[in-house]
């Protein structure tokens, strides 16, 4: 799989985000997991993904800001909110 099948998990729940995360990569995917807003953001802007599996919830930052900052790059990820 390429670097275009990366998936970002941005989950504060780290049960939530570990059992995402195991699920995917069983399936062949590359995923990075990101537990508050500003890791997440640091990783979409360093690495292209294709999917970015989104709790709106995350304490340090807006859901909503995250999931419009995600969509900005030349070749957005699909967002799913997951919560």
């Amino acid at each position: 799989m390429g670097e275009q099948d990366a998936i970002l998990v941005i989950d504060h729940d780290a049960d939530a985000a570990l059992l995402l995360s195991d699920f995917l990569e069983r399936e062949g995917y590359a995923v990075a997991v990101a537990r508050t807003g500003a890791e997440g953001l640091r990783l979409i802007q360093r690495q292209t993904f294709a999917l970015v599996l989104l709790d709106l919830d995350v304490p340090d930052a807006n859901g909503t800001s995250l999931m419009r900052e995600a969509t900005r790059g030349e070749t957005p990820p699909e967002v799913i909110v997951v919560t």
